[in-house]
Protein backbone atom coordinates (compact mmCIF):
# COMPACT_ATOMS: atom_id res chain seq x y z
CA UNK A 1 0.00 0.00 0.00
CA UNK A 2 1.54 3.44 -0.82
CA UNK A 3 1.83 6.06 1.79
CA UNK A 4 1.19 9.74 1.42
CA UNK A 5 4.87 11.64 0.50
CA UNK A 6 6.43 14.55 2.24
CA UNK A 7 8.73 16.57 0.96
CA UNK A 8 10.08 19.21 3.71
CA UNK A 9 12.31 21.77 2.84
CA UNK A 10 14.08 23.89 5.62
CA UNK A 11 16.66 25.73 7.01
CA UNK A 12 17.63 25.42 11.00
CA UNK A 13 17.96 29.48 10.66
CA UNK A 14 14.07 29.92 10.79
CA UNK A 15 12.31 29.36 13.99
CA UNK A 16 9.21 28.31 12.11
CA UNK A 17 11.12 25.83 10.38
CA UNK A 18 11.66 23.94 13.11
CA UNK A 19 7.99 24.63 14.61
CA UNK A 20 7.16 22.81 10.83
CA UNK A 21 9.71 20.17 11.88
CA UNK A 22 8.87 19.36 15.09
CA UNK A 23 5.34 19.21 14.54
CA UNK A 24 5.07 17.36 11.17
CA UNK A 25 7.53 14.92 13.36
CA UNK A 26 4.25 14.04 15.09
CA UNK A 27 1.97 13.49 12.65
CA UNK A 28 4.27 11.07 10.00
CA UNK A 29 2.40 7.88 11.67
CA UNK A 30 -0.60 9.34 12.04
CA UNK A 31 -1.16 10.66 8.10
CA UNK A 32 0.89 7.46 7.11
CA UNK A 33 3.16 9.38 5.03
CA UNK A 34 6.83 8.88 4.06
CA UNK A 35 9.22 12.24 4.50
CA UNK A 36 11.99 13.18 2.60
CA UNK A 37 14.09 16.25 4.13
CA UNK A 38 16.01 18.89 2.03
CA UNK A 39 18.00 21.28 3.73
CA UNK A 40 18.08 24.07 1.69
CA UNK A 41 19.80 27.60 1.81
CA UNK A 42 16.85 29.94 3.34
CA UNK A 43 18.98 33.07 2.14
CA UNK A 44 19.37 32.49 -1.46
CA UNK A 45 15.88 31.33 -1.95
CA UNK A 46 14.60 34.96 -0.56
CA UNK A 47 17.46 36.29 -2.85
CA UNK A 48 16.25 34.64 -5.72
CA UNK A 49 12.58 34.45 -5.26
CA UNK A 50 12.49 38.18 -4.16
CA UNK A 51 11.16 37.50 -0.88
CA UNK A 52 12.39 39.29 2.49
CA UNK A 53 13.01 38.08 5.94
CA UNK A 54 10.82 39.21 8.34
CA UNK A 55 13.20 40.53 10.46
CA UNK A 56 14.24 43.03 7.54
CA UNK A 57 11.07 44.62 8.05
CA UNK A 58 10.63 46.80 11.55
CA UNK A 59 6.80 46.04 12.32
CA UNK A 60 7.32 42.21 11.67
CA UNK A 61 10.69 41.74 13.13
CA UNK A 62 8.84 43.20 16.93
CA UNK A 63 6.17 40.88 15.89
CA UNK A 64 8.23 37.98 15.08
CA UNK A 65 9.36 37.88 19.24
CA UNK A 66 5.77 38.04 20.48
CA UNK A 67 5.01 35.65 17.76
CA UNK A 68 7.77 33.32 19.14
CA UNK A 69 6.70 33.55 22.90
CA UNK A 70 3.17 32.30 21.78
CA UNK A 71 4.50 29.36 19.76
CA UNK A 72 6.45 28.32 22.61
CA UNK A 73 3.48 27.93 24.71
CA UNK A 74 1.57 26.57 21.87
CA UNK A 75 3.89 23.90 19.92
CA UNK A 76 5.67 22.96 23.05
CA UNK A 77 9.11 24.21 21.91
CA UNK A 78 11.45 26.66 23.65
CA UNK A 79 12.31 29.55 21.05
CA UNK A 80 14.82 32.13 21.87
CA UNK A 81 16.44 34.47 19.34
CA UNK A 82 19.73 33.77 18.47
CA UNK A 83 22.58 36.64 19.56
CA UNK A 84 23.37 38.13 16.10
CA UNK A 85 20.42 36.91 14.28
CA UNK A 86 20.13 36.35 11.62
CA UNK A 87 23.29 34.46 11.66
CA UNK A 88 25.08 32.54 8.50
CA UNK A 89 23.78 28.52 8.73
CA UNK A 90 25.24 27.21 4.97
CA UNK A 91 27.48 25.72 7.03
CA UNK A 92 25.48 23.48 9.16
CA UNK A 93 22.98 23.37 6.24
CA UNK A 94 25.86 21.70 3.69
CA UNK A 95 26.66 19.17 6.88
CA UNK A 96 22.88 18.16 6.75
CA UNK A 97 23.30 17.66 3.13
CA UNK A 98 26.86 15.93 2.98
CA UNK A 99 25.11 12.97 5.22
CA UNK A 100 22.56 12.86 3.64
CA UNK A 101 25.74 11.77 0.95
CA UNK A 102 27.04 9.51 3.10
CA UNK A 103 23.74 7.14 3.49
CA UNK A 104 22.34 8.16 7.14
CA UNK A 105 19.29 6.83 7.61
CA UNK A 106 16.04 9.28 8.55
CA UNK A 107 15.51 8.41 12.01
CA UNK A 108 19.49 10.04 13.32
CA UNK A 109 19.38 12.34 10.51
CA UNK A 110 16.37 13.96 12.38
CA UNK A 111 18.00 13.73 14.69
CA UNK A 112 21.14 15.76 13.60
CA UNK A 113 18.48 17.81 12.15
CA UNK A 114 16.70 19.16 15.72
CA UNK A 115 20.45 18.76 17.25
CA UNK A 116 21.47 21.87 15.22
CA UNK A 117 17.88 23.66 15.96
CA UNK A 118 18.07 22.94 19.47
CA UNK A 119 21.45 23.97 19.65
CA UNK A 120 20.78 27.52 17.38
CA UNK A 121 17.15 28.35 18.91
CA UNK A 122 17.18 27.08 22.77
CA UNK A 123 20.77 27.66 23.71
CA UNK A 124 22.21 30.30 21.64
CA UNK A 125 25.58 28.20 20.33
CA UNK A 126 27.04 28.95 17.23
CA UNK A 127 26.61 26.62 13.99
CA UNK A 128 28.78 28.13 11.40
CA UNK A 129 32.05 26.53 11.51
CA UNK A 130 33.35 22.42 11.81
CA UNK A 131 34.08 23.49 15.32
CA UNK A 132 30.63 24.63 16.16
CA UNK A 133 29.10 21.56 14.05
CA UNK A 134 31.08 18.47 15.98
CA UNK A 135 30.66 20.07 19.26
CA UNK A 136 27.05 19.90 18.93
CA UNK A 137 26.09 16.51 16.49
CA UNK A 138 29.29 14.34 18.36
CA UNK A 139 27.29 14.25 22.16
CA UNK A 140 23.81 13.54 19.80
CA UNK A 141 25.37 10.46 18.43
CA UNK A 142 23.56 11.26 15.09
CA UNK A 143 26.48 9.05 12.84
CA UNK A 144 29.71 7.18 13.35
CA UNK A 145 32.86 9.64 13.64
CA UNK A 146 33.90 8.63 10.24
CA UNK A 147 30.94 9.70 8.72
CA UNK A 148 30.42 12.36 10.83
CA UNK A 149 34.12 13.93 9.81
CA UNK A 150 33.49 13.22 6.23
CA UNK A 151 30.27 14.96 6.44
CA UNK A 152 32.31 18.52 8.44
CA UNK A 153 35.06 17.82 5.74
CA UNK A 154 32.78 17.84 2.81
CA UNK A 155 30.17 21.18 4.08
CA UNK A 156 33.68 22.83 3.58
CA UNK A 157 34.32 22.46 -0.04
CA UNK A 158 32.98 24.87 -2.33
CA UNK A 159 31.02 22.33 -4.60
CA UNK A 160 28.82 21.70 -1.30
CA UNK A 161 27.86 25.36 -1.53
CA UNK A 162 27.42 25.82 -4.63
CA UNK A 163 25.17 22.03 -4.49
CA UNK A 164 23.37 23.85 -1.99
CA UNK A 165 22.36 27.18 -3.72
CA UNK A 166 21.50 24.97 -7.36
CA UNK A 167 19.20 22.61 -5.18
CA UNK A 168 17.93 26.15 -3.45
CA UNK A 169 17.56 27.22 -7.08
CA UNK A 170 15.78 24.75 -8.31
CA UNK A 171 13.19 24.56 -5.13
CA UNK A 172 12.43 28.55 -6.10
CA UNK A 173 11.70 27.24 -9.86
CA UNK A 174 9.11 25.10 -8.74
CA UNK A 175 7.48 27.56 -6.39
CA UNK A 176 9.16 27.70 -2.98
CA UNK A 177 9.69 31.68 -1.54
CA UNK A 178 10.28 30.73 2.15
CA UNK A 179 11.01 27.97 4.66
CA UNK A 180 9.04 25.43 6.08
CA UNK A 181 8.18 24.56 2.46
CA UNK A 182 5.90 21.56 1.99
CA UNK A 183 5.58 19.55 -0.94
CA UNK A 184 2.56 16.79 -0.55
CA UNK A 185 1.66 14.11 -2.59
CA UNK A 186 -1.43 12.49 -1.63
CA UNK A 187 -1.23 8.45 -2.39
CA UNK A 188 -5.10 8.00 -3.01
CA UNK A 189 -5.00 9.56 -6.51
CA UNK A 190 -1.28 10.50 -6.83
CA UNK A 191 -2.93 14.47 -6.60
CA UNK A 192 -0.01 17.23 -5.40
CA UNK A 193 -0.26 20.40 -3.58
CA UNK A 194 2.20 22.50 -1.72
CA UNK A 195 1.92 24.56 1.30
CA UNK A 196 4.19 27.11 2.80
CA UNK A 197 4.14 28.30 6.67
CA UNK A 198 4.25 26.23 10.00
CA UNK A 199 0.70 26.70 10.55
CA UNK A 200 -0.70 24.67 7.57
CA UNK A 201 -1.24 21.53 9.34
CA UNK A 202 -5.07 21.66 9.29
CA UNK A 203 -5.17 22.11 5.90
CA UNK A 204 -2.13 19.68 4.84
CA UNK A 205 -4.36 16.88 6.93
CA UNK A 206 -7.68 17.95 4.65
CA UNK A 207 -5.71 17.66 1.26
CA UNK A 208 -4.85 13.90 3.04
CA UNK A 209 -8.02 13.10 4.41
CA UNK A 210 -6.78 12.51 7.55
CA UNK A 211 -7.40 13.90 11.01
CA UNK A 212 -5.73 17.03 12.38
CA UNK A 213 -5.25 16.50 16.11
CA UNK A 214 -3.79 20.06 17.19
CA UNK A 215 -0.21 20.99 17.64
CA UNK A 216 0.88 17.72 20.16
CA UNK A 217 -1.27 15.25 17.46
CA UNK A 218 -2.86 14.65 20.57
CA UNK A 219 -5.92 16.23 20.72
CA UNK A 220 -4.97 18.25 23.26
CA UNK A 221 -5.53 22.17 23.64
CA UNK A 222 -2.69 24.29 24.42
CA UNK A 223 -3.91 27.55 26.19
CA UNK A 224 -2.10 30.78 25.56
Amino acid sequence: MPKNHITFYFDVISPWAQVGFRVLQRYVDIWDAEVAWKPLNLGRVMQISGNKPPITVQNKGRWMNEDMSRAEVFYGLKLRMPTGFPVNTQYAQCVLRALQDAGIESAPFQKATAALMEALWTHDLPVQTADDVRKILEPANVAKKEMLEEALKQAEKKESRDRLTAESKQAVEEGMFGAPWFVVKRASDGETARFFGSDRFEQIAAFLHKDYKGPFANDSRPKL
